[in-house]
């Protein structure tokens, strides 16, 4: 079975075990499911990019389970198509700079590099859910959907750009995760320890709060991870 048959099958099982009744889910919005691009897959080595979650949806969640295929809604993802048509959130600029630091040879490969979310619903008032009184609910609809998606993506490299106060959930995700401090406070940069993900993993800020400095904290961030994985003038604007 291909890494993209595995995917469909997990996520057709998330409809499977939904909820009898959906009519109290309907300020959810997602899961956001992904697609493994020939681009990440074919690439060396593979990164993955983990954000803290989408910023409104093309479905709710009892539309996902009663209305939509699976098929349709991996195209969802596969047709924003990491932003194609908006670079100017500091996210998707920390994203193409990280890709085009790791590929430079391929600056318009823009699906070389993989793109999930640490939490894959929002809330219908596209705020997020960890505030939400509904919020343990929907932590338990999608407890097993990111690491399952990095077992079957296999990255060699995860950056999870989702900032301390997510910290709780990759706890909860990763249990006995260790974060260690390189360089800077582990509260804006530390390398993630655990059985389960690949020994080149970090977290960091948001990129809209690294943007808010970028000498300071954006360009650092970014010269460690040229140390640490051997990228080329990665700090370059």
């Amino acid at each position: 079975m291909t890494a993209r048959e595995e995917l469909t099958v997990f996520y057709n099982s998330l409809k499977v075990r939904a909820p009898a009744e959906l009519s109290g889910y309907s300020n959810l919005v997602g899961p956001d499911l992904i697609w493994l691009d020939d681009e990440y897959l074919n690439s060396c080595p593979r990164i993955a990019i983990v954000g803290q979650q989408v910023d409104g949806w093309d479905y709710k969640y009892p539309e996902f389970v009663s209305e939509w295929s699976v098929p349709d809604a991996i195209a969802s993802y596969r047709e924003f198509d990491f932003a194609a048509n908006d670079y100017s959130s500091p996210f998707w600029q920390f994203c193409h700079k990280v890709r085009v630091s790791a590929f430079p040879s391929e600056p318009e490969a823009r699906r070389k590099v993989l793109w999930t979310n640490l939490i894959k619903f929002v809330a219908s008032d596209r705020r997020p859910i960890l505030w939400k009184p509904y919020a343990e609910e929907a932590l338990r609809l999608q407890e097993d959907i990111l690491t399952t998606e990095l077992t079957i993506a296999k990255p060699n490299v995860c950056l999870f750009v989702t900032g301390p106060n997510f910290d709780s959930v990759l706890e909860r995700y990763f249990q006995g995760v260790r974060f260690e401090a390189l360089d800077l406070p582990v509260r804006q940069f530390a390398q993630l320890v655990h059985p389960r993900l690949p020994r080149h993993s970090y977290r960091t800020y948001h990129p809209n709060y690294l943007n808010r400095d970028r000498k300071e904290r954006w360009d650092k961030v970014l010269q460690i991870l040229s140390r640490e994985l051997a990228w080329p003038n990665a700090a370059r604007p």
